[in-house]
C-alpha cells in the first residue's frame, strides 16, 4: 500500500488542493481519502483503474469538506474573474461589487467551474479531469452560472 501511495499521492494532490486552496486542508482530505481508499481497495474490480478511482475518493472527500465547512470561494482576483467574464463578452460591464455578491450565491459547483474557466483558465476537459466530472458536465455548469448571473444582474438593475 506504500508503493500505490506514494505512486499515485502527486498526481492527486493537486486537485484536491485545487479545490481547497489550503495545504492543511487538503492534506487532511488527502489522508481520510486515503483511509477510505485502503479501506475499500478490496472493493475494486479493476487495479488498472486504481489511480482514478482514488482521485475520485480524494476529490470527494475535499468537495464534502469544502461543502461542511460552509466556506465560499474566495474571489481573491476579484477584478480577474470581472474581466474574464466582461472579455469574453458574457457578461456586460458589471459593477465588480454586485457581480462579486452575485458569483457568491451561486451553488458550489457552478463557483467552482467559474474560478478553474474563467479566472485560472483552464479548460473544460481538465476541469473535468481535476474534478473527477465530465467536461460536459463542466460546461453545462459554467453556462447555466452565467445564464443565473445574467438573469440576476438584469433583475437587479
Amino acid at each position: 500500500m506504500t508503493a500505490l501511495y506514494k505512486q499515485s499521492w502527486s498526481q492527486i494532490y493537486p486537485s484536491v488542493y485545487f479545490i481547497l486552496r489550503n495545504k492543511a486542508d487538503a492534506e487532511d482530505a488527502m489522508q481520510e481519502g486515503y483511509i477510505k481508499g485502503f479501506g475499500k481497495l478490496e472493493e475494486l474490480r479493476q487495479p488498472e483503474r486504481y489511480l482514478s478511482w482514488q482521485k475520485s475518493i480524494c476529490i470527494r472527500e475535499a468537495l464534502n469538506r469544502y461543502k461542511k465547512d460552509k466556506k465560499h470561494l474566495e474571489w481573491e482576483k476579484e477584478e480577474k474573474v470581472v474581466n474574464s467574464l466582461n472579455d469574453a463578452a458574457v457578461l456586460d460591464d458589471w459593477p465588480v461589487d454586485r457581480l462579486l455578491g452575485e458569483l457568491k450565491k451561486l451553488p458550489h459547483g457552478y463557483q467552482v467551474v467559474i474560478q478553474l474557466h474563467a479566472m485560472e483558465g483552464i479548460s473544460h476537459e481538465e476541469i473535468g479531469n481535476q474534478l473527477g466530472i465530465a467536461a460536459s458536465t463542466s460546461r453545462s455548469q459554467y453556462s447555466r452560472a452565467i445564464m443565473k448571473l445574467k438573469q440576476e444582474m438584469n433583475v437587479k438593475r
